[in-house]
């Protein structure tokens, strides 16, 4: 299926025909992410909106001590890019694909172009805008809110998977080197493992070094909530 066709697939699988305008959907261009690609550079000067319509990515921001700390994960549908291009500023966040991703991109000439009177669009660009304010309300405070068992399980749930069944039975997923997840996690090495074994005692999950094969993928997402969606 060649870019076109996955565009026109895209578009009407999102509904977006009803809030992007001829013009825009012209100049729409499509972009393959691979696993570990940043769809969103630290510091950027982007020069396009991007929204995702395929695989999940991680989203995380560097502090000043030189350490990432996990804000949410991202799937479709999801804008990436409006706050840079509203307040023309660089990037203020990574993003990161965790599995293959495709993005729809929009140039902001284009956008400049073709937004002014788009009433749709501007609602659309509103009400994600909402959306991600609330979302970043509740990632601002999970760290003193919960258990590091809890965030831990959320992000082993939302890391794609190595299996080639679509089972969620003995589900395995690779994880980044541990000391990145405790950094990602806000805790230590230390902390980690602890967590790791605990959970493993209860029967959630097995773990080979950085390998983690889920044994009861119930118990594991009632523990994970939705706390990085």
């Amino acid at each position: 299926m060649n870019d076109r066709m996955l565009i026109s697939k895209y578009l009407k699988e999102f509904q977006l025909e009803e809030v992007l305008s001829e013009e825009l959907i012209t100049n729409l261009t499509l972009q393959k992410h691979n696993s570990g690609d940043y769809i969103l550079a630290p510091l950027e000067h982007i020069t396009s909106l991007s929204l995702l319509v395929r695989g999940n990515a991680k989203v995380f921001t560097i502090g000043k001590n030189g350490h990432a700390y996990l804000l949410r994960f991202y799937k479709p549908l999801e804008i990436i890019g409006e706050v840079e291009w509203l307040l023309k500023q660089t990037s203020s966040c990574i993003v990161e694909a965790l599995e293959e991703c495709h993005t729809l991109n929009i140039s902001f000439s284009s956008l400049k172009q073709y937004t002014d009177d788009n009433c749709p669009f501007y609602r659309f660009i509103s009400t994600e805008l909402a959306k991600k304010l609330a979302k970043s309300s509740k990632a601002s405070s999970i760290n003193s809110l919960f258990p590091l068992e809890n965030r831990l399980a959320s992000y082993i749930i939302s890391i794609p998977s190595t299996n080639t069944s679509n089972s969620i039975s003995n589900t395995v997923i690779e994880l980044p080197q541990l000391q990145n997840v405790a950094e990602l996690l806000g805790t230590s090495y230390r902390h980690l493992l602890r967590t790791l074994r605990s959970l493993e005692s209860k029967g959630l999950l097995k773990q080979n070094r950085n390998r983690i094969t889920i044994l009861d993928y119930t118990l594991l997402k009632d523990l994970a909530g939705d706390l990085y969606e």
